[in-house]
């Protein structure tokens, strides 16, 4: 009786051992299980604020969760002393005004448009720069214009703006929102890079440094850390545009671009809301490569062609792919660890080299009746 016991004492520890190893994602049953993380080797999502700080002297809180348990979190204290609350024009907590009094322009050499020079009122918390001055359209913003505008929070820049200097608002590091009529120094694609119209500060106070790149050659800018909004009114959107841009949250563009370029949103891993134009109709490689915070693709109603590992270490749980798309590249849904349904639609007759490669959340795939190839390692994982 004693062996029959211990024998089934081992046969049901066996059993919980494998119950575990099956909680990890290593189910083959298809069944949806949570999965367990080893003690200490959680992998975190970005810092969320849970409860924002403001100038006044009070903390604020963040939090951020475990990716791939789901369910441990930690959550730290945090202050901001350049978050004011404003009524009329005034924070009510500390009484700084939030709109610049003292701005200098320049009128350009052929007489025809103004350019913005400076901006001497560092107190100033906001500002919409006027498309027109002294009866002329404002066409360019200096270089370091906004220099030493340490408490500016929100710049709007307007369409007639053909121009941005270096480094226009390099070390306003508390700069939380910015619209932008094109991304870079002009709408021509002349240096394309987020990060040029920041530069770099001689203080990185507040201040995160990316790696973007310049003509092909590897460059380094100075973001505010607070820089979590930003809407581009025009212009394309093109390589590498926002690369490596880890802090930023909300992208809108409002141009008219058809193509999103190679490395465009790549490792902007913070980003939760992105809005891109309608007449979109092609993703380059690796463009939204980890983006770990987008939980929905911007598939537009015209997209046609997905390039390589366009979407890798995206955390979307479902896709269905458009009905115009015709062209899906190597790895392009790679590494989605969050996903767990797919649906292929019958205009789709080949499933790319290593399309799903490491989707191991996957419980559900519908395949229609017309696809004749599955490519290399395409659910491997």
């Amino acid at each position: 009786m004693r062996k029959i016991y211990l024998l089934l004492s081992c046969v049901l520890l066996v059993a919980a051992m494998v119950l575990a190893f099956a909680s990890c994602g290593n189910d083959e049953t298809g069944e949806t299980q949570p999965r367990i993380c080893p003690d200490g080797q959680h992998e975190f999502s970005p810092w969320e604020i849970e409860v924002e700080a403001f100038c006044k002297d009070e903390f604020g809180y963040e939090i951020h969760t475990c990716l791939i348990c789901r369910s441990y979190h930690e959550r730290r204290k945090y202050a901001d002393k350049t978050n004011h609350k404003y009524e009329n024009g005034v924070c009510i907590y500390c009484q700084k005004s939030d709109f610049p009094t003292e701005v200098e322009f320049a009128v350009s050499k052929d007489g025809t448009y103004y350019i913005l020079k400076k901006v001497k009122d560092t107190d100033a918390i906001t500002y919409t720069i006027p498309s027109e001055y002294n009866g002329l359209p404002v066409k360019e913003i200096g270089r370091e214009a906004f220099k030493g505008s340490v408490s500016l929070q929100t710049v709007v820049i307007p369409e007639s703006v053909e121009k941005i200097g270096y480094g226009a608002f390099v070390g306003c590091y508390s700069l939380k929102s910015i619209t932008v009529p094109f991304v870079g120094m002009s709408k021509d694609g002349e240096n394309p890079a987020f990060g040029y119209i920041f530069g770099v500060p001689d203080d990185t106070k507040g201040m995160v440094g990316i790696d973007q790149y310049l003509d092909g050659e590897p460059a380094e800018f100075w973001l505010p850390m607070g820089l979590v909004d930003v809407t581009v009114t025009g212009g394309e959107i093109f390589e590498g545009c926002f690369q490596n841009c880890t802090k930023i949250k909300r992208i809108e563009f409002k141009g008219l671009s058809s193509i999103v370029n190679d490395y465009a949103f790549a490792n902007c891993s913070s980003l939760t809301s992105l809005t891109i134009p309608i007449t979109i109709s092609e993703f380059g490689n690796y463009a939204f490569l980890n983006c770990y915070s987008l939980s929905v693709l911007p598939f537009t109603p015209g997209i046609e062609i997905i390039g390589d590992y366009c979407f890798k270490g995206c955390n979307v749980s479902s896709i269905e792919i458009p009905a115009n798309l015709a062209s899906v590249g190597t790895g392009a849904f790679e590494n989605c660890k969050s996903l767990t349904k797919i649906i292929i639609p019958s205009h789709i007759t080949e499933l790319s080299d290593r399309m799903f490669f490491g989707c191991d959340g996957l419980t559900e795939i519908t395949l229609q009746s017309d696809v004749r190839k599955i490519g290399d390692s395409c659910f491997s994982g």
